[in-house]
């Protein structure tokens, strides 16, 4: 065995690691948002997507964002996801985030369809702060490449390595994302 080839095994170690830890991250929120009334949104557990099996598109071997899409009946029109934001192709992010938000398609236009990469909205807004602060959105304010036919979206995003709890997981993103959809800004 190599020096070399241990570092190389033991980098794969801990992505596998770290993939294993954010799944457990997001089945605690989607167990603490069920508590609350919210659902999956989708028809499965998918939680990546644009991956790819090709040798040409090695660089969507890894996921990108990990996400998770919840609904309320209360809320039709809302779409709320969490969102682990691990890496960016376009490097818009300097570390991974957990990001959280609201979607709203319109009052009166139930949730139908969606995009996968809605999950990852938080790197569209031009005045994003990665420390929890609430950055809000027209669809018209954020670049066309990222319309879905929603009309606005509330969001905030924190340092993964600030989850270091359930806790801080509950009262900082899942809590906070409750409320934030019962009492938009």
């Amino acid at each position: 065995m190599t020096e070399e080839g241990q570092k190389i095994l033991g980098a794969v170690q801990q992505i596998r690691e770290l993939h294993s830890n954010i799944s457990l991250l997001l089945l605690t929120a989607d167990a603490a948002m069920g508590k609350s009334g919210w659902r999956n949104a989708k028809a499965d557990k998918t939680a990546i997507s644009d991956q790819s099996y090709s040798i040409d598109l090695s660089d969507r071997w890894m996921p990108w964002e990990i996400f998770r899409f919840y609904k309320h009946e209360a809320y039709p029109s809302f779409l709320a996801s969490i969102t682990v934001l691990i890496d960016d192709a376009e490097r818009r992010i300097t570390e991974p985030l957990i990001a959280a938000s609201i979607i709203d398609f319109g009052s009166g236009r139930p949730i139908a369809n969606f995009q996968n990469w809605l999950g990852g909205i938080f790197m569209s807004l031009g005045d994003r702060v990665e420390n929890g602060k609430l950055c809000k959105a027209t669809a018209e304010q954020i670049p066309e490449s990222w319309h879905d036919n929603f009309e606005r979206v509330w969001c905030f995003a924190h340092p993964l390595s600030e989850v270091t709890s359930e806790n801080f997981l509950r009262e900082k993103v899942v809590d906070r994302l409750i409320d934030l959809a019962a009492n938009p800004a």
